[in-house]
């Protein structure tokens, strides 16, 4: 979700209402990247790349090489064409 532009989302409620707060401002904090030229969609292929729940995560892209590859290629298809995944 908050690759998705989600700013805060809240998770594993209870039944008395407690749960638990994730939000996006505090995840670029704790990851040592700059992402204020990243756009929506660069963004979102940093999340993709990084491994997600819905596809098989790429064998040895994490976090720090997935933002290395958008940052510099800035979209999927250059970043394809560049033979660095």
């Amino acid at each position: 979700m908050i690759a998705f532009g989600c700013k805060k989302i809240l998770f594993k409620l209870d039944n008395n209402g407690f749960g638990f707060e994730l939000n996006l401002d505090d995840i670029l904090k704790c990851i040592d990247a700059d992402f204020t030229k990243f756009t929506n969609d660069m963004f979102l292929q940093f999340c993709i790349l990084s491994g997600c729940d819905y596809t098989e995560s790429i064998k040895s892209v994490g976090t720090t090489k997935a933002y290395k590859i958008v940052n510099e290629y800035k979209d999927y298809k250059t970043v394809r064409q560049s033979n660095k995944i």
